[in-house]
């Protein structure tokens, strides 16, 4: 089950807004679904995911632009700002960091896919503790640069 295409700003997500994705074609890269609405350009993102590590079951993919802007100091595994979502080298890209990043449960952003990031992990909590846990850290760093500002600010005074 996936969101449908351009489902991302709404408030409350209704069946219509759900696709079940039936097959996938990595290869040829297309998907076969059913739903109301076509499927997410990310969905081969999603198969992608889940056919690097058949322990995964569950993948989210949120837009944080707090996490984003932070990944780095966060250390998390990127795709290339070059490659665009929802694109075979996305894919491809996402393969190469899931080959390269074995731990698990995983999150990484996604350089060229502005606020992107996913998680993966066995069940939905794991990959919700994940990005809740990221997204405290990442306001605890903005928390430590504001402070800093305001010093600064303060001692030029």
């Amino acid at each position: 089950i996936i969101t449908a295409s351009q489902t991302s700003g709404e408030s409350t997500l209704l069946a219509e807004h759900l696709v079940r994705i039936t097959n996938c074609n990595l290869e040829r890269f297309w998907v076969d679904a059913e739903g109301q609405e076509p499927p997410s350009s990310e969905s081969l993102t999603h198969a992608m995911v889940y056919a690097a590590d058949a322990r995964i079951r569950c993948v989210f993919h949120v837009h944080s632009k707090t996490i984003w802007q932070h990944r780095s100091a966060l250390k998390l595994p990127q795709t290339p700002a070059d490659v665009s979502y929802g694109s075979p080298d996305m894919i491809t890209a996402v393969h190469e960091l899931m080959q390269e990043n074995q731990s698990r449960p995983l999150t990484f952003a996604t350089a060229g896919h502005e606020d992107g990031i996913f998680a993966c992990g066995h069940t939905p909590r794991d990959c919700g503790s994940l990005l809740v846990n990221y997204l405290a850290r990442a306001r605890a760093m903005e928390q430590l640069i504001d402070a800093k500002d305001a010093r600064a600010k303060s001692a030029v005074k």
